[in-house]
């Protein structure tokens, strides 16, 4: 688990080039094809708890990242679109799961306008093929071939998958598939539940068919495996009292919105909330530093809230404006909503990464990874040209030299 203070200083650690990258060049073996895999809310504690493992066995192949950060807020959408991008929400503009566009007045759940190149369109300016289960930020951008399934059962995402590398046809070079599983359970019945962890056995299983098929062709040792996870995951114990929140702001004089739909906010307030794992905050009108202040003491007093990020906080973290002005975070523990399992803030940026095959080091431990670093990883070692898009860097120390 990360705290603010940690997640800070990596940041500025990747705005200057340092960190977990070492300058040098390599002259690894470049590998032909890649398999993609996401596990939305594979927390790096339930591998470690023994809950994957196949995925256990393939560290000793590779090079595993034990304390990889995510993007922030870490929720689903703009963690997604940061793995197969290498870019962090600032330039995704890929702020949360649903983000307000002030410009055109109006508020997207959901959103799908990223502004990176992802990993399958980097794949194809080289006329290499793609495709993708499930990975939804590669829909109609540069997946050759793309399936989906709305009941997202891991068995039947592998078969998707599975039918995509068929007898008879041509592999394809990028395979990307995304298991949503975990995150599903997680949510219903707790992050530390057994059933989280059972689920995390079966979806663990679901990989491994997918790795054996690649032997079954005979084209694994071409093949570059990447295991990534877009956040962690928390348990619930206090759900926090969020009238009591609307108290403290109207007593200080403020209105504000609480957006439940897609609807605009309306004139007349202060400020509005979109609320998704934290609160994201939306000024309505003009603040002095001395009123946003007050606002952001006020808030702090509410019982179970942990952080107000805000200005200088959220630039360094790399978000993006429409997830919000300022940002009311959660303390470990607490959440605004019912589900027992939660991920939103800085706590669940634990999510599980690492990647085996050819050119990456074998049993290698790499400190101070980011997610958005994966994608140029191994554009590198296939020798595919990083796109200006890309804010990651090459880990080198997991990249094998001569």
């Amino acid at each position: 688990m990360k705290n603010m203070m940690s997640l800070l200083a990596a940041m500025l650690l990747v705005a200057a080039g340092e960190g977990s990258l070492v300058a040098g060049e390599t002259t690894a073996p470049r590998a032909k094809y890649c398999l993609f895999v996401t596990v939305d809310a594979l927390d790096r504690d339930y591998v470690a708890r023994n809950a994957a493992p196949n995925i256990s066995q393939w560290e000793k192949q590779g090079a595993v990242f034990p304390d990889a950060l995510n993007v922030f807020p870490t929720l689903t959408t703009p963690n997604m679109t940061s793995l197969v991008t290498g870019a962090f929400p600032c330039t995704t503009t890929i702020g949360a799961n649903k983000v307000y566009v002030r410009e055109e007045n109006r508020i997207v759940g959901g959103p799908r306008f990223n502004k990176a190149v992802t990993i399958a369109e980097a794949f194809k300016s080289r006329g290499l093929s793609t495709a993708a289960v499930q990975h939804f930020m590669l829909e109609k951008r540069g997946t050759d071939e793309y399936a989906r399934t709305e009941k997202g059962g891991s068995a039947e995402i592998t078969s998707l998958a599975l039918a995509m590398l068929a007898d008879g046809t041509t592999p394809t070079r990028l395979l990307a598939v995304l298991y949503q599983s975990v995150d599903t359970v997680g949510h219903k019945r707790g992050a530390e539940s057994a059933e989280a962890l059972a689920e995390t056995r079966s979806v663990d299983a679901e990989i491994a068919k997918l790795v054996k098929r690649y032997e079954e062709l005979g084209i694994l040792g071409e093949t570059i495996v990447v295991i990534s996870s877009d956040h962690g995951m928390s348990h619930r114990n206090k759900q926090i009292d969020l009238a009591n929140l609307t108290r403290k702001v109207t007593e200080g004089g403020w209105k504000h919105e609480i957006i439940t739909s897609n609807n605009p906010p309306t004139t007349g307030t202060d400020f509005f909330i979109i609320q998704g794992g934290n609160l994201n905050c939306y000024f309505n009108r003009a603040f002095s530093a001395e009123e946003r202040e007050r606002l952001f003491a006020a808030l702090r007093c509410v019982e179970g809230v942990g952080n107000v990020y805000h200005g200088e906080a959220l630039r360094r973290l790399r978000t993006h404006p429409n997830a919000g002005d300022f940002i009311v975070e959660p303390a470990p523990g607490w959440w605004f909503g019912g589900e027992m399992g939660v991920h939103g803030r800085n706590t669940e940026s634990d999510g599980y990464e690492m990647m085996f095959g050819p050119g990456i080091r074998k049993g290698a431990s790499v400190q101070g990874a980011f997610t958005v670093d994966l994608v140029p990883t191994v554009l590198h070692l296939m020798d595919i040209p990083i796109s200006h898009t890309v804010d990651g860097k090459v880990l080198w120390q997991a990249v094998e030299t001569p």
